[in-house]
């Protein structure tokens, strides 16, 4: 039998932190007065209090639950009337899938495209993707579960890796994402509001790059020394070209 509520309490443990180390003021199992009156009756998991008044209602979706995603779905009609709140929804139980991620060619090749597709709904949800796939390459170690268009926001909004104009431009497009994947095939983006976002996902292209190059430099640097300390009668040009050679990569470093 599934423990759901020791599944939930193991992901607020997890997540929550993280929200309290970007200035939030945390609340976890908020009572009625923790509430605004449009929120009072409901059961929320968390609540996190922003310094720039934006609010967060956190709730937990664990797989099997019956009723957490009509939960999920009621919430967000309530919240689309209160801008200055949002919802995070964040996965519990260790049986969530992940997602393999997408490569980084694979990335840049998608959101190169973005503006080549007829249907503006594809190059949203493409542009979404690809805006996914960069977070997880930007924040490997807090996008191992699945992550919702508010979480990719607010990891690329805290990473500092769009400006707080653009993560309110992802915010808006978000809510016209979530409508169109959820059946609204009526819902159409604006022709600069599409734009808009494409420019910003690709803006986050070279950001990737650089993030991975620096990446593969401290790792070869590393493998570099640890050849060195396993290796005193080995030439460092020597133990330099075995380390580049070995990750089929060509960095060339300051000191050489």
């Amino acid at each position: 039998m599934i423990d759901f509520a020791a599944n939930e309490s193991l992901a607020l443990e997890e997540y929550l932190p993280r929200l309290g180390a970007r200035g939030y003021r945390v609340i976890r199992r908020p009572t009625r007065a923790d509430l605004p009156p449009f929120l009072e009756d409901y059961g929320a998991d968390a609540i996190a209090i922003g310094p720039d008044g934006k609010n967060i209602i956190v709730e937990v979706v664990t797989k099997g639950n019956p009723t957490a995603r009509s939960k999920v779905r009621k919430l967000r009609e309530i919240l689309a009337d209160h801008p200055e709140w949002r919802l995070e929804v964040i996965y519990g139980g260790a049986s969530e899938r992940q997602v393999p991620i997408a490569s980084i060619p694979a990335t840049e090749g998608t959101v190169a495209d973005l503006d080549k597709l007829a249907d503006a709904r594809a190059s949203l949800l493409l542009a979404w993707a690809s805006l996914g796939a960069i977070a997880r390459h930007l924040n490997p170690a807090e996008t191992t579960r699945p992550q919702t268009p508010g979480r990719v926001v607010e990891l690329l909004a805290a990473g500092g890796f769009v400006t707080p104009t653009q993560a309110e431009g992802l915010r808006s497009m978000a809510n016209i994402r979530n409508q169109v994947i959820h059946g609204n095939m009526n819902l159409q983006p604006s022709a600069g509001q599409l734009q808009e976002l494409i420019q910003t996902t690709r803006g986050l292209v070279p950001v990737l790059k650089e993030q991975h190059g620096l990446k593969l430099q401290t790792e070869t640097q590393i493998t570099i020394c640890r050849w060195l300390t396993e290796r005193p009668s080995c030439d460092a040009s020597h133990c330099v070209q075995l380390a580049v050679t070995q990750r089929h990569e060509i960095i060339r470093y300051g000191y050489l």
